[in-house]
């Protein structure tokens, strides 16, 4: 294969939360198995799918900083619920969930929830939703053809109905919910989950590897 180093993009199933000090991200067990150099790990917990472009705005300006070249990497990019949204306020990014907001750095948590609940309530429509996947999807394979970078999109627990203008065919069929058939109401009965709460385990993250690894040297 071409590429010689992974990077990883996407939110706290993709950074491996509730995983233990010796497991393996997906990312990390894939980059194995692909005899990769490095691996990179960009993710967030409760990250947007807006949020993957400043993750790989991040990522390159760190290339550039260090003068290495984009051109040497594969990315895989885990895409989180459609609904999740963003905003930025005091170098603070704070995200609006369904289920809760979230704010880097322990930002002032009755501010997080206030937001979250005008966002739901006056802001929210599956409208917008569907405009942000979308334009972001775009500009994500945008900024990888410019850079070189093989990019990978992989569904997390939702289907999506990409427009024309995105390239379906990087964007995985399956997503990793259907993989490790994930049920918010069966969670503590699933082996690919249990016993985490709502996160995949071990085996979890090995079966996504190894779908993903499947799936990208069919495209090599």
């Amino acid at each position: 294969m071409e590429k010689q180093r992974l990077v990883v993009f996407g939110d706290s199933w993709a950074r491996g939360a509730e995983l233990g000090p010796n497991e393996k991200t997906f990312g990390e067990l894939l980059s194995d198995r692909l005899n990769f150099k490095s691996f990179s790990n960009y993710s967030h917990p409760a990250s947007s799918i807006s949020h993957l472009v400043v993750q790989l705005k991040s990522f390159l300006k760190m290339l550039s900083d260090t003068a290495k070249d984009p051109s040497e990497y594969l990315a895989v990019f885990f895409l989180t619920s459609q609904a999740r949204s963003m905003s930025y306020l005091d170098n603070n990014w704070i995200f609006q969930t369904p289920n809760g907001g979230y704010g880097t750095k322990g930002y002032k948590r009755e501010f997080v929830v206030s937001t979250n609940e005008m966002y739901w309530k006056y802001f929210y429509s599956q409208e917008l939703t569907e405009v942000t996947v979308n334009t972001n999807l775009i500009a994500l394979q945008s900024i990888c053809q410019q850079y070189k970078i093989a990019d990978f999109y992989i569904p997390g627990w939702e289907k999506f109905d990409p427009w024309s203008e995105v390239n379906q065919s990087k964007i995985h069929t399956i997503s990793c919910g259907d993989v490790i058939n994930f049920n918010v109401d069966i969670l503590d009965t699933n082996p690919y989950i249990y016993p985490n709460m709502s996160h995949p385990n071990q085996l979890g993250h090995q079966k996504i590897a190894n779908l993903l690894y499947e799936w990208i040297v069919s495209c090599a």
